[in-house]
């Protein structure tokens, strides 16, 4: 299944309720996933499961902001080279 295809089953399912709770709820539940994913990572348990979670709000908080992840995916970081990608980084140890 391709990125826009989850995002669209997604949508069918969650896009009305996240629209009753808003962006701004659905971004505070990003951040609460993130530390989640940040102390799995940080016990080495549960990371997929955390990360899915992450993942699964960020296409819930697109949708609500009718952002197509797949093709801001491709051109930010497929059509890009690493070295125009990594520019950004500056604070990245292996640059």
């Amino acid at each position: 299944m391709h990125i826009s295809e989850l995002q669209r089953v997604l949508a069918e399912r969650y896009l009305e309720k996240d629209g009753q709770m808003g962006e701004l709820f659905l971004l505070a539940v990003l951040m609460e996933e993130v530390g989640e994913l940040s102390k799995a990572m940080r016990y080495h348990e549960g990371v997929a499961e955390e990360m899915a979670d992450v993942m699964f709000v960020c296409l819930c908080l697109a949708n609500l902001l009718d952002i197509d992840v797949e093709a801001q995916l491709i051109d930010r970081y497929v059509k890009r080279s690493f070295e125009d990608v990594s520019s950004t980084w500056e604070d990245v140890s292996w640059k």
